[in-house]
């Protein structure tokens, strides 16, 4: 059987969602480090601020992956080539569960609505 040839389209745009925490600060760093353009969706941008700094290569957008309507809102008129999600909290009962950051709201919902928002090529 034959292989057939598959031209890959470049990447330049990603959605980083988590980019805050352990693991997306990681992700962040390694594309920004590629000269990827991030685009972040996070709850507290000052975090994000004191994290990324003024980075050229990242545009931070204030909002909650728990709300589909937040990310609907962050995510209109922005081209988006590729989609990590980080997002996640801790899997035992702590601190880190108040406001509703629990698994079920955000780990279960969060992705669901972050797979309902994305464009259909990106599905």
């Amino acid at each position: 059987m034959e292989k057939e040839n598959v031209e890959l389209k470049p990447i330049s745009n990603i959605l980083v969602l988590g980019a805050t925490g352990g693991v997306g600060q990681i992700v962040v760093a390694k594309l920004v480090a590629e000269n990827y353009q991030i685009i972040a969706i996070v709850r507290d941008t000052e975090k994000a601020k004191k994290l990324f700094g003024n980075s050229a290569n990242i545009k931070n957008f204030s909002g909650d992956v728990r709300q589909k309507e937040s990310l609907e809102k962050c995510l209109a008129n922005q081209q988006i080539d590729a989609t990590i999600s980080c997002i996640g909290t801790t899997a035992f009962p702590s601190t880190r569960w108040l406001g509703g950051n629990n698994p079920q709201n955000t780990d279960y919902l969060g992705n669901q609505n972050l797979i309902n928002v994305m464009p259909s090529h990106l599905k």
